[in-house]
C-alpha cells in the first residue's frame, strides 16, 4: 500500500498524492449523503498497524473495496458506516425527561475519525457541519 496525503480542491473531488506525487481521486460526491459511505479497517504491516480510512464511497465502490481486501492476511476491524449518519450530531447523555438522547456538540464523525474528516467532507459536499451551524 502507498502512503498518500489528502489533498483539498476547489471542485467536488479530494485527491491524494501518492509519495511519487501522482494524484488520484479519493473521493467524487454528487450531492445526495444517502448513497456515500465510509469504509475503514486495519492492515498489520511487518510490526505495525495500519489504520486506512476511505470516505465518500459509493456502494459499488464499497463492494470492490470489501471484494479486493477479503480473505487477506492482516485485516482486521472492516467497518462501513454511512456518511448521512456520520454527518448527523452525535447522540449524549440520555434524558429521562424527553425519552430521547440529547444531543452533543460534535458530529458522529468528529467522534469515530476526528476534526479532519469533518473538513475534508465540508469540502467535499460543500455545506457546513452541523457542529457550525
Amino acid at each position: 500500500m502507498k502512503n498518500t496525503t489528502a489533498i483539498m480542491t476547489k471542485n467536488t473531488k479530494t485527491l491524494t498524492e501518492d509519495q511519487t506525487g501522482t494524484r488520484q481521486s479519493i473521493a467524487s460526491y454528487k450531492g445526495n449523503l444517502d448513497y456515500y459511505y465510509m469504509v475503514d479497517y486495519h492492515v498489520k504491516v511487518d510490526s505495525f498497524i495500519k489504520w486506512v480510512r476511505s470516505p465518500f464511497k459509493t456502494l459499488e465502490e464499497v463492494t470492490k473495496i470489501a471484494n479486493s481486501i477479503h480473505n487477506r492476511k492482516g485485516i482486521s476491524n472492516f467497518r462501513i458506516l454511512p456518511e448521512k449518519w456520520l454527518s448527523q450530531l452525535r447522540d449524549n447523555a440520555w434524558n429521562d425527561e424527553t425519552n430521547s438522547y440529547s444531543k452533543d456538540d460534535i458530529t458522529n464523525r468528529v467522534w469515530v475519525f476526528g476534526s479532519f474528516y469533518e473538513e475534508l467532507a465540508e469540502h467535499i459536499t460543500g455545506e457546513k457541519s452541523l457542529m457550525r451551524k
